[in-house]
């Protein structure tokens, strides 16, 4: 981390346990944070007001072992604008014994990073210096907006990489600018908007395509009848059609440890 520098960097840490924030607010000091720049809180309503701030954090770092799903809501609220200012903070979701289940919420929500409790600071360090210099480019489907969730890169795919701003890579590195900054933050928030309706008239004509199909695979004849057959019929009705079809994904969103 030679290169890297901290004391511009705004940090926001969110754990139940006082003792954990506060070693790890000493350590981060030690390091080069200046106390003011870290924030904390004990529960994760906290981060909702850290976000709001116009002068918001750089990275979050946040447990999320006792609380995985509002955890996950919020990183995921973050990502598509829905809290804050800036859906491209860094976030760094921490866990105790995190399990398979768990892995997957955290990894869905968009978040950048999980790492296994406890935690050391040179870990924390470790991992600024990685978001800094090497953060994954960021992909939009449907559902999802955050790092390329992809494990085998080699893989064909028409999801476009995003290389989203990272206000902590800039104070990091000594070149942040905030007027630039915010700029390219509205600049890319509205071509993720766009690549949203892309992805979205996408799913609707595949979805479109497959009722079709389905409709074609029967006669004139038993295609009406399934449009009076109640749902518990032999005969598969419209209900079922229509509900296969929502089961069902274009292959753009498959992106999860594909």
């Amino acid at each position: 981390m030679a290169d890297v520098r901290l004391e511009d960097i705004r940090l926001f840490l969110c754990d139940p346990r006082v003792q954990v924030r506060s070693s790890l607010r000493m350590a981060l000091n030690d390091a080069g944070l200046r106390n003011a720049n870290i924030w904390e809180g004990g529960e994760l309503d906290a981060i909702n007001d850290a976000v709001s701030d116009p002068n918001g954090p750089d990275i979050i770092i946040c447990d999320v072992t006792a609380n995985t799903d509002e955890a996950c809501e919020i990183f995921h609220g973050i990502r598509h604008n829905e809290l804050g200012t800036n859906p491209f903070v860094c976030i760094i979701a921490v866990a105790w014994s995190p399990k398979q289940p768990l892995v997957n919420k955290v990894v869905d929500s968009g978040a950048d990073l999980l790492v296994a409790a406890p935690i050391s600071p040179s870990v924390i360090l470790d991992r600024i210096d990685s978001l800094v210099h090497n953060r994954k480019p960021f992909v939009v489907t449907t559902d999802y907006v955050g790092p390329d969730r992809r494990f085998q890169k080699d893989r064909p795919s028409d999801v476009k990489h995003i290389d989203v701003p990272n206000s902590l890579r800039d104070k990091a590195l000594g070149k942040f600018d905030a007027a630039a900054l915010k700029e390219r933050i509205r600049a890319t928030r509205e071509s993720i908007d766009g690549q949203k309706i892309d992805r979205h008239a996408f799913q609707v004509a595949y979805l479109a395509d497959m009722i079709t199909q389905e409709f074609k695979n029967d006669t004139a004849e038993n295609a009406s009848n399934q449009l009076r057959d109640p749902p518990n019929s032999r005969k598969k009705p419209l209900q079922w059609t229509l509900a296969k079809s929502r089961n069902s994904v274009h292959p753009s969103r498959r992106l999860l440890k594909s």
